[in-house]
C-alpha cells in the first residue's frame, strides 16, 4: 500500500501540545435538523456544539493521512494503562490519530489531542458539575466533578465531545456504547448511543426495544451481532462481554478497569487504505468493510491491577480523573434520582422503530 511514512523508534509516546483538534461540524442536513431539535442530553446538560462528528483527511485540522488511526477501548482513569499501551504502539502524538470510545481520561486524552465520543461517564460528569456548582449534593463517585471548575480546559474537553465519530473514508462509526440497526443516526435516541447493549425485538410491529442490560436467560441479544451495516462500529461499555468481533462492529471494552486489560483497534494510514480496491468497493455498494479489509489489528496491554469491582451491569468504574479511586453504580445513593439511568422511567430501556432481517 502507498502512504509510507518514517516513523521513528519509540519507547513512550511524545506528547503533543495540551490542545485538543477543533471539532468540524457533520454538514448533512439531517445532521443539522437533528442538532436543531435538542436542547439537552439524557443527563439534562446542552449539548455538545457537535453532536455527530465527521472526520475526514480533507479538512486542515481533521484526520492526518499519513498516520495510523488508533481506537482506543474505555480508559475510565486508567492513565497508566493508556500511556503503556500507546508506548507498545508506538504512538506518536501529531502524526498518529488518536480516538477514543468515551468513559476517559481527561488530562491524557487532552494532552494526546485526541478525539473522544461521549461516554456515559463523561456526560454524568458534567450534570454532576452541574449539580455541584448549583450547591446540590452528588453520589460519591462523581464528586471529583467538582474539580473542574478549576479546570476549565478540562471542563470545555468534556462538554465538546460527540454523541458519534464517523470516519466516511474508511466506512467507520465510533461510538461510546451501540446504535439501533436501521435508524439514520441523526434519528438515534442520544442515550442508545452511550447505554445500550442489548436489542430485543417488540412483537407486532417493527420496533427495536434497546436495553442497557441483557434480558436473564434469553430473550435479548448483543446489538452488535443484530448490526449489518453500512459502516462497521467500533464500540465499548461492555466489559461483562469483553473483546466483541462481530462482521459489521467491534467492541473494545476489555475491563481494564476490573484489572483485565485495554485494547486498541489500529487502522494503517488512511492514504495507504485509499488505493484498496476492496475497501472501496465496499463502501461504494454501502457494505461495512471487516477488520481484515482495512488491515487492522487488535493490541491489548494487562491493567496493572484491580481498581474497581465489576457490578452486575458493568456499570461500575474507576474515576474519570486521573488518581481517582471512588467506584460504584450509576444512580446509588442518588435518592432524589438525578442521575438515575437514561431511558422509559430511567430503566435502562427504550424502543425505536428500525427495520429487521
Amino acid at each position: 500500500m502507498g502512504g509510507t511514512t518514517s516513523r521513528p523508534a519509540a519507547t513512550s509516546p511524545v506528547l503533543a501540545p495540551a490542545v485538543a483538534p477543533a471539532p468540524q461540524p457533520v454538514t448533512t442536513a439531517a445532521a443539522a435538523a437533528t442538532a436543531s431539535r435538542v436542547t439537552a442530553t439524557p443527563y439534562g446538560s446542552p449539548p455538545p456544539p457537535v453532536l455527530h462528528l465527521e472526520l475526514t483527511t480533507a479538512a486542515p485540522g481533521q484526520l492526518r493521512g499519513g498516520g495510523r488511526v488508533v481506537i482506543v477501548g474505555d480508559v475510565h482513569g486508567c492513565s497508566d494503562e493508556l500511556t503503556a499501551l500507546l508506548a507498545k504502539l508506538g504512538f506518536i502524538a501529531g502524526l498518529d490519530n488518536l480516538l477514543l470510545v468515551g468513559d476517559l481520561v481527561i488530562r491524557t486524552a487532552r494532552e494526546l489531542g485526541a478525539w473522544a465520543a461521549r461516554g456515559n461517564h463523561d456526560d454524568a460528569a458534567l450534570a454532576a458539575h452541574r449539580e455541584i456548582a448549583a450547591g446540590r449534593d452528588v453520589p460519591g463517585k462523581h464528586k471529583w466533578a467538582a474539580g473542574l471548575s478549576e479546570d476549565r480546559e478540562a471542563l470545555d474537553y468534556l462538554t465538546r465531545l460527540p454523541f458519534s465519530i464517523s470516519l466516511p473514508q474508511l466506512g467507520l462509526l465510533v461510538v461510546h456504547a451501540g446504535v439501533i440497526p436501521g435508524v439514520n443516526l441523526a434519528s438515534q435516541d442520544l442515550a442508545v448511543l452511550y447505554k445500550m447493549r442489548d436489542l430485543t425485538r417488540l412483537a407486532n410491529d417493527a420496533s427495536w426495544e434497546w436495553l442497557e442490560k441483557g434480558v436473564k436467560g434469553g430473550g435479548s441479544a448483543a446489538w452488535a451481532k443484530c448490526w449489518d451495516g453500512p459502516q462497521h462500529v467500533v464500540f465499548g461499555h461492555d466489559a461483562k462481554r469483553g473483546l466483541q468481533r462481530e462482521r459489521a462492529a467491534t467492541g473494545l471494552d476489555t475491563g481494564c478497569v476490573y484489572g483485565n486489560s485495554l485494547t486498541a483497534c489500529v487502522l494503517p494510514p488512511p492514504d495507504g487504505l485509499a488505493s484498496s480496491e476492496a475497501l472501496r468497493a465496499k463502501l461504494s455498494a454501502r457494505r461495512p468493510p471487516r477488520l481484515q479489509d482495512l488491515g487492522a489489528e487488535l493490541v491489548s496491554v494487562p491493567a496493572a491491577r484491580v481498581y474497581a469491582k465489576k457490578d452486575d451491569d458493568g456499570s461500575g468504574g474507576k474515576a474519570s480523573k486521573e488518581g481517582g479511586k471512588e467506584k460504584g453504580k450509576e444512580g446509588k445513593d442518588d435518592k432524589e434520582g438525578k442521575h438515575r439511568k437514561e431511558g422509559e422511567a430511567g430503566k435502562g430501556k427504550g424502543k425505536q422503530k428500525g427495520k429487521s432481517k
